[in-house]
């Protein structure tokens, strides 16, 4: 059995949908443009780059959430070896 990995993640928003996030949580995206799919997107121990994500999405009214999560059901750009099993 495989332990769980907990990490802080950055979700950018606009403020409109951070407050609603904040109070109702998060939904599934499920738009033509998600790169991977239906998901909820984070950026792992990146919180600039979440802010300049939604200031590009959302120039009006960027917004960053800081969320703990579990990685148990995700997929892992980063480290090497899970792109060759992909």
């Amino acid at each position: 059995m495989n332990d769980l990995i907990e990490v802080y993640a950055y979700h950018g928003t606009s403020q409109t949908k951070a407050a609603s996030i904040l109070k109702n949580g998060f939904l599934a995206s499920d738009n033509d443009y998600d790169w991977l799919g239906t998901g909820i997107y984070f950026f792992q121990d990146a919180p600039m780059r979440a802010k300049q994500w939604a200031t590009e999405q959302h120039p009006q009214e960027p917004s960053v959430i800081c969320a703990r999560i579990q990685l148990d059901n995700c997929v892992d750009l980063i480290t090497e070896y899970y792109l060759i099993e992909i």
